[in-house]
């Protein structure tokens, strides 16, 4: 079973990922985060993101891992397993972005 294991870091947000170290980005100038804002608008709109949406944040919010490949290379994520990578990836991405929005709500 995949394992996700979380801590926070000075100005990163690292996330152990089946076995691999993953940095979340902490800071999201709005300058460089258009499209992050178009995908949380889209999935406020529509009730929520979906997995495909989820997939699109991924290259946004990662900012370095051990994983093989550039993880800013959106092609990077279709060669890896959905169960193994893909799914626990996204479920740190949603614990990384539940912390960031909980600290927004006080």
């Amino acid at each position: 079973m995949p394992r996700t294991e979380a801590k926070k870091e000075a100005n990163l947000f690292e996330q152990i990922v089946n076995g691999h170290t993953v940095h979340f980005r902490e800071k999201y100038p709005y300058k460089d985060s258009k499209k992050l804002v178009d995908l949380f608008t889209s999935a406020a709109e529509s009730g929520g993101a979906g997995l495909d949406d989820s997939i699109a944040l991924l290259p946004l919010c990662v900012e370095s891992w051990d994983y093989e490949g550039d993880p800013s290379d959106p092609a990077v994520y279709d060669e890896m397993d959905l169960f193994e990578d893909i799914i626990p990836l996204v479920t740190a991405l949603n614990a990384m972005l539940e912390e960031k929005m909980g600290n927004l709500r006080g």
